[in-house]
């Protein structure tokens, strides 16, 4: 994933959506200001373990197979992501399976949910609410998830990765600029800016007296003390002057596909 963010996206085409500036790995001897919000976590499932029997204890096949085991990821009941299925195993190990960082918040499940899924049927055996770990837990790098009577799954955990740059993209066209993505947890979300915003200065000059070349500049040189833009917000329809700096990106495991 960093290695795709390290790609400079191509040139500003009228009406081209466009990533600015360069995502890239954080400047190497900096503090990252502002660090990532304790609430944050990046999560990766390991492993598990099994019972050789189902609760009920018979075979969890009728020919006395073992099970099938995958692993899947729901936030508030809606499946994020899943691991592939190991077959025939009760200790199942997922090397570089699917990962990324998730946000715990009041109100919010993320929920564990371990299952016998041998492709022509899928039978849970358990789930539990993933809680958000104690900082002992953290710095322990994983959690050890107790799911029914006896199983078991291991998710890893470390603070999340960070990107840099001002964490937003834009559409030009017909002299008008709108913002068209924004991570949640970068300079641009931190500022409040929203899809559908339109830029109308950036830097003091109208954005309707620039050429797509002249934005595309302004955007991928941002003064130390940030970008100065004034921004309409396109829900309440209010404007405001907006200093946009370049700072530490936290992408969530919904905006990956904003990396690549």
């Amino acid at each position: 994933m960093l290695l795709a963010a390290l790609a400079l996206f191509g040139g500003c085409q009228r009406g081209q959506q466009v990533r600015v500036p360069r995502l890239e790995p954080p400047p190497k001897g900096i503090a990252l200001d502002p660090p990532a919000p304790a609430s944050l976590l990046w999560l990766r499932v390991v492993s598990a373990k099994i019972p050789a029997r189902t609760s009920a204890g018979v075979d969890w096949d009728e020919s006395g197979g073992l099970p099938d085991p995958r692993v899947a990821l729901l936030i508030d009941g809606e499946e994020a992501f899943r691991t592939s299925t190991v077959t025939d195993s009760l200790t199942p190990v997922w090397a570089g399976g699917p990962s990324g960082t998730f946000e715990f918040r009041s109100g919010r499940r993320i929920v564990v949910q371990l299952s016998d899924d041998d492709g022509l049927r899928s039978q849970p055996i358990g789930d539990v609410e993933l809680p958000e770990p104690e900082p002992e837990v953290q710095a322990a790098g994983f959690i050890d998830l107790d799911i029914g009577p006896s199983a078991q799954v291991r998710i890893a955990l470390r603070t999340p990765p960070a990107l840099f740059g001002l964490g937003m993209t834009f559409r030009f066209m017909a002299g008008k600029c709108h913002v068209t993505s924004r991570f949640e947890h970068g300079p641009a979300g931190r500022a409040g800016l929203e899809v559908g915003d339109r830029i109308d200065t950036i830097g003091g000059r109208p954005v309707a007296e620039m050429s797509s070349g002249a934005v595309r500049s302004a955007f991928l040189s941002v003064p130390m003390n940030g970008l100065q833009l004034q921004v309409v917000h396109s829900g309440a329809g209010t404007t405001e002057t907006v200093q946009l700096p370049e700072g530490p990106i936290y992408p969530l495991y919904s905006e990956q596909d904003l990396v690549h």
